[in-house]
């Protein structure tokens, strides 16, 4: 799955009282989790479980 694409950019993370993405990293919705993803490699560094539930 490639998650490079701005389209997949969650940037509310503060409302939920998650903190900012590090730099070179995004914060994406997938499902109901957040996955905190590479911008260089697109590779998962971190899943946040059930955030939207």
């Amino acid at each position: 799955m490639l998650f490079l694409v701005s389209a997949y950019y969650f940037d509310s993370y503060a409302s939920y009282g998650i903190g900012p993405p590090p730099y070179g990293c995004h914060w994406v919705r997938y499902g109901p989790d957040l996955l905190l993803v590479s911008d260089r490699t697109g590779r998962i560094r971190q899943v946040i479980y059930g955030v939207f539930y």
